[in-house]
């Protein structure tokens, strides 16, 4: 389950693309790369399913959301601290 400021900051995101007529989404899970390849790909898949299932309660099409769980492949690069 998502944690409150995770929802209303998905809230806010939602109600922004909506606006900007943005109506597909892809939502990627990832974990770190310790223990079995496959239970890492299902546990990245329960929280790209709960952001989903988030984003469908503000407004977008379920249908139009794409949720992946990639376990440890393709990690996401760490943010410009700038």
């Amino acid at each position: 389950d998502l944690k409150l400021s995770m929802r209303q900051s998905i809230a806010v995101t939602a109600g922004g693309l909506l606006k900007a007529n943005v109506r597909l989404l892809r939502i990627e899970g990832h974990t770190d790369n310790s223990g079995p390849r496959e239970y890492n790909v299902a546990l990245s898949q329960r929280p790209a399913v709960s952001v989903a299932q988030a984003f469908a309660a503000h407004g977008f099409a379920e249908h139009c959301i794409t949720q992946v769980g990639l376990g440890p492949a393709n990690p996401p690069r760490p943010t410009d601290p700038r």
